[in-house]
């Protein structure tokens, strides 16, 4: 530090240790308390930043390196393993990304809860198999009671009740050395179900079960370093759990090991809806479709994503990799495309200039956005561009499948 710095920091200090001395004592604590909490705020958020980028450079290594393995080995057994790591890693990530953009949208107000018809074991299965192994490879039991009456068809935002119970399953397995960790779902009155995920781990103090739904918050500070997480996962758990009408807590002791406990209402499908339910996957719709599809995408990998989801459909697609080819495309056969699928960030031409150009010509196609963005004004750039509804990037399979069916 410069002579000349030392100097403009000492006159900073120095005018605001006047400007307490000339305040009455009130309002030199209050002043000093607001510090305190603004450098408390600042140090949690700095911390938040180290962790997030441990957790993202770990698992985003893994994906490297066993992408390395996979492309050098020859063993066909080898590379199974290896691509199996590498799902691991990147599902890891984007369950790190997926946090970081639920917790703004969750500050911006504009997280939306999408309720739908849903088997609650199915879902409860998929958690468990994504969980699993790591219980496994701790040696701890993981096992699953319903306390429901049979009842196993709801309705409700299953992917929000599954992202909450992967973090609770996940946070359970990672500070529980040996033991159990069990899930537990019950009926407690009216439309109210509990979900308890119990384990046999470290447990928490009272001072830390009252920090732990505290945004960029841990247990404690060496808890990031030991476990690793971003101080994310709980907060975002509360607020989705208050957004669907429920509530959550925490029951622990130190050394004893902790209960997490959520309550949602959820409605029970009829007998009617839960054979509607039950027919046909949507796997299996997809592939009994018949028709012509214009993909714009100028990645090569998300071409073949796309290409593959559909490859067992008799659906026919026709790639290009810029908006202004698209629109050349489209303009040859106007009649020949049921379905328009558009990148919004291309060369040459992005994809609500296209989405325009082709919209002078034909006010019906139907056209998807396919974007890594979904911020408020993107969304009105696609509404504006003339676009009927958009898919988000990485592509959630099932979501996707919903969309295909819907428009054609």
């Amino acid at each position: 530090m410069t002579n000349d710095e030392c100097l403009k920091m000492y006159q900073k200090q120095e005018l605001r240790l006047q400007k307490i001395f000339r305040m009455n004592d009130k309002q030199a604590k209050a002043l000093l308390k607001l510090e305190e909490s603004a450098n408390s705020k600042t140090k949690l958020k700095s911390e938040f930043l180290a962790n997030m980028s441990h957790e993202i450079r770990t698992p985003l290594n893994g994906i490297l390196g066993m992408s390395h393995l996979a492309l050098t080995t020859q063993s066909p057994s080898k590379q199974k393993e290896y691509i199996q790591q590498i799902d691991a890693s990147a599902k890891s990530l984007l369950r790190i990304i997926n946090d970081i953009l639920d917790f703004s949208k969750i500050e911006a107000g504009k997280l939306d809860i999408d309720t739908i018809d849903f088997n609650l074991v199915d879902m409860i299965t998929t958690v468990v198999d994504l969980t699993k192994i790591n219980a496994e490879k701790k040696g701890l039991k993981l096992n699953i009671e319903y306390a429901i009456d049979d009842l196993k068809f709801f309705h409700g935002d299953s992917l929000r009740i599954n992202q909450i119970l992967l973090n609770l399953i996940g946070n359970a397995i990672k500070f529980t050395q040996e033991g159990e960790v069990k899930v537990t779902i019950s009926h407690t009155v009216n439309n109210i179900f509990r979900f308890e995920v119990k384990d046999t781990g470290i447990g928490l103090s009272l001072e830390q079960q009252n920090k732990l739904f505290q945004s960029f918050s841990q247990a404690e500070n060496s808890t990031s370093r030991k476990y690793g997480g971003t101080g994310l996962g709980l907060s975002i758990s509360k607020q989705l759990v208050e957004l669907m009408g429920g509530k959550i807590w925490v029951e622990s002791q130190i050394d004893k090991g902790s209960k997490f406990i959520f309550e949602l209402p959820l409605t029970v499908l009829d007998i009617e809806d839960i054979e509607s339910l039950k027919k046909e996957s949507l796997k299996n719709k997809i592939d009994t479709l018949n028709g012509n599809i214009l993909l714009a995408e100028d990645n090569i990998t998300n071409q073949l994503v796309i290409l593959g989801l559909l490859e067992e459909s008799n659906l026919t697609i026709d790639t290009v990799k810029n908006g202004k080819e698209a629109v050349e495309k489209f303009m040859l056969n106007q009649s020949k495309y049921n379905l328009i699928l558009m990148d919004v960030n291309m060369p040459l031409m992005n994809g609500y200039e296209a989405s325009k150009e082709i919209r002078q010509e034909d006010k019906n196609i139907p056209i998807i956005a396919f974007s890594a963005n979904a911020t408020k004004e993107d969304l009105k750039n696609i509404k504006d561009s003339g676009m009927n509804s958009h898919i988000m990037k990485p592509l959630e399979i099932e979501k996707f499948y919903k969309i295909i069916l819907e428009y054609i």
